[in-house]
């Protein structure tokens, strides 16, 4: 019986998406196609805003996203380029996907992404910010801060934040006295280190790697992005961005533990 309603579970969820997806696919046989002006979502998963394109992977680890609000299938593991040409996206924006690529991967998504940019394109980031994890974890307050998970232990809540594949693999009093004991980066290179690639492979839908502002600028400055602002959830000062929402907008997902760069080409 619980096999059943699991299934049931499933179907409501995939299915409550269908009449975004309607609307998506008449608004790409009326609207204006234009292969040379792009708005791309990468890894959006289930989002729908008019003129956006979404650069994702169907896969089982996310069962509730409709194939059919994908435009460009391509995994973020790969070492493929886009299937996007040169120098034809105006604004891109990934919202809580980096999280869950392993470190190996994060150069070539990010240099695909400036590859694809027009000059002077946006890329607009979100992220959890690491450095509200690690201070509420140290001031007690890590449970206001992700409530969905006040069953775990303080520390158990810390690895949900950037390495959830290790819980019930290290024990918390490890985690407890590394943290109190090593400084916030280098606790956090140890202990995501300790995920293999084939693990972040295998479990896409589980955090394993982590961001703060000073580690997100210097990876997109290395890229190539000549300014990186920072900002903050729904103050973009570009308008493209400036819709809110979770699968219709933009800056829905967590904005209470997130970290937001604007970086242009």
């Amino acid at each position: 019986m619980e096999s059943v309603r699991q299934k049931v579970r499933v179907i409501a969820r995939r299915y409550k998406w269908y009449p975004y997806v309607i609307y998506r696919r008449i608004y790409d046989v009326v609207g204006r196609k234009d292969e040379t002006n792009i708005r791309l979502n990468i890894g959006g998963g289930v989002f729908f805003v008019r003129g956006w394109k979404n650069l994702d992977y169907t896969q089982n680890d996310y069962d509730d996203r409709p194939g059919a609000v994908i435009d460009y299938q391509y995994d973020l593991t790969s070492d493929e380029p886009f299937p996007i040409n040169d120098g034809t996206v105006s604004f891109a924006y990934s919202s809580h996907v980096l999280e869950h690529l392993h470190e190996i991967f994060i150069p070539h998504v990010l240099s695909e992404t400036y590859r694809v940019l027009k000059d002077g394109g946006v890329f607009r980031i979100a992220v959890p910010d690491f450095e509200i994890a690690w201070r509420s974890y140290h001031d007690c307050t890590i449970r206001r801060v992700m409530p969905e998970y006040a069953e775990n232990t303080p520390e158990e809540m810390l690895l949900h934040f950037f390495c959830r594949h290790l819980i019930g693999r290290v024990s918390p009093y490890s985690v407890k006295a590394d943290a109190h004991s090593m400084e916030r980066d280098a606790f956090a290179d140890r202990y995501s280190g300790m995920i293999s690639v084939n693990e972040a492979k295998t479990r896409p839908s589980f955090h394993c790697n982590y961001f703060t502002h000073e580690r997100l600028r210097h990876l997109l400055q290395e890229t190539g992005f000549r300014r990186v602002i920072h900002s903050t959830a729904f103050g973009s000062s570009y308008q493209e961005f400036q819709k809110p929402g979770r699968n219709t907008g933009f800056d829905g997902t967590y904005p209470h533990f997130s970290l937001y760069l604007d970086a242009v080409k």
